[in-house]
């Protein structure tokens, strides 16, 4: 805390737990004020608001988000609007490659939900679930909310990890991309996938 920074007051006197949920308090109320300004802390808050809902926790348990493990990575970067996506690196002015997107702005969502690059995976996610990705559900599926959408689970996240492992693999092997996207403090802190010592975190 600022008193034990400045010396004045005594550092066993601070609660480790209040702290950690002041110092969340405070990034996600950084954040929220973001979001009135970028649409991709925006969508990262939307995301976040919608897995608090549904599974009622901060952090998404190990036994929610199951699957492919790069599908799980990316999972966590969209959540901190930190993938390596064109709008998030600014490489080929933020536009998808993908010659028939006629230049949209190359988002989470747009990679997700309509980019012609992904279709054949999009309909295989559509077979293993039953449920149709749209602009209208994108939020749920990315907070797993099975139940809302009249899907089971497991079925769901192993799924969507699948589908979006096949995005990041594709989108490198198409464009390239070696950049690294800048990360949201608030989301980026709240790591849903344990690392052993081989293993590093997402960017």
């Amino acid at each position: 805390t600022a008193g034990v920074i400045g010396g004045w007051r005594d550092p066993a006197s601070v609660n480790a737990r209040d702290a950690r949920q002041n110092s969340i308090a405070s990034a996600d109320a950084k954040t929220r004020r973001a979001a009135t300004d970028s649409s991709h802390t925006k969508e990262s808050l939307e995301i976040y608001q919608a897995i608090k809902r549904t599974h009622g926790t901060d952090i998404l348990p190990r036994k929610t988000l199951r699957g492919d493990y790069l599908g799980q990575l990316m999972h966590q970067q969209i959540r901190a609007a930190a993938t390596r996506l064109n709008a998030y690196t600014g490489r080929y002015a933020r536009k998808c490659t993908h010659a028939q997107c006629s230049n949209a702005k190359e988002t989470n969502r747009h990679a997700v939900v309509e980019c012609k690059r992904y279709t054949t995976a999009r309909q295989q996610f559509i077979l293993e679930t039953g449920v149709n990705i749209t602009q209208a559900n994108y939020v749920d599926i990315m907070a797993l909310n099975a139940k809302k959408l009249g899907t089971q689970p497991e079925m769901l996240a192993k799924a969507l990890c699948r589908l979006l492992a096949h995005i990041t693999k594709k989108h490198q092997r198409e464009n390239n991309n070696v950049s690294v996207a800048a990360t949201l403090e608030s989301n980026q802190r709240r790591s849903i996938i344990r690392t052993t010592p081989s293993e590093q975190p997402p960017d």
